[in-house]
């Protein structure tokens, strides 16, 4: 019951940052994100995100949008931020984005935006830093799509401590974050000094979510060492306890 509320709520929240988002084009006359909005609702229509009791998977663009938005980006970024996952989806296909009627600016960043590498299991990091290099490589060439990367790493290590994540996909994660994202906000800074502040605000509040979520990992692994114990404790005194009767 209390997921199901939950679930509800999210939906709710879905809802409304949609309608907060796309009242605020309508203000700003932002074109492309007014046709980006629909389309992204649509193709995400039915998929959920880990670790936030099934929110609408839809949640997640929109809050990477609307973060941008408050940053000052415009058009082209939010919806830039709105369409970057479409392509991962099963219900898109490249005819289909590449019909949306938006410039071709933003169809070309969301391209960079896509991982198309190979997947890696935990005992091959290191083969799967090499693979996803050339992608950060390409992805820091380009203003939106450094921001857009930034504030989308912010917000999936924001939900990754709901319990959906398992430990390994929670450790891959967060060296990916660590490998990558050091690099890609120096080159930001250099690059775009006059938004060096902004990159750095960014960049901060990754790594406090970095350590919260180590945090929580490094308690968990606590508990179950301490429940462990514990365990093995009874079961010695149920081993002595039988030897004396």
């Amino acid at each position: 019951m209390e997921l199901l509320e939950m679930q509800k709520r999210k939906i709710e929240e879905t809802k409304n940052l949609y309608a907060m988002l796309k009242s605020f084009c309508e203000e700003n006359h932002f074109e492309n994100a007014l046709k980006a909005l629909p389309y992204a609702g649509k193709v995400h229509e039915g998929t959920f995100r880990r670790g936030e009791a099934k929110a609408p998977y839809y949640i997640h663009p929109l809050r990477v949008a609307l973060q941008g938005a408050l940053l000052g980006l415009g058009d082209i970024y939010i919806a830039t931020a709105l369409l970057h996952d479409t392509k991962e989806e099963k219900s898109c296909s490249f005819n289909a984005l590449n019909a949306l009627d938006i410039t071709e600016e933003i169809k070309f960043y969301v391209e960079v935006l896509t991982y198309k590498g190979s997947k890696f299991s935990l005992f091959e990091l290191e083969k799967k830093r090499q693979a996803q290099t050339p992608y950060y490589k390409e992805i820091e060439k380009y203003y939106i799509t450094t921001y857009l990367k930034g504030l989308d790493r912010k917000d999936c290590l924001s939900t990754m401590t709901g319990g959906a994540f398992k430990k390994e996909k929670m450790f891959e994660y967060l060296d990916e974050t660590n490998t990558f994202f050091p690099s890609l906000f120096e080159n930001a800074r250099a690059h775009w000094p006059k938004d060096a502040m902004k990159f750095y605000s960014i960049e901060n509040d990754i790594n406090a979510l970095v350590k919260t979520v180590t945090g929580i990992w490094e308690m968990a692994d606590d508990e179950i060492m301490q429940l462990k114990m514990e365990k093995q404790n009874l079961e010695d005194e149920l081993k002595l306890a039988r030897k004396i009767l």
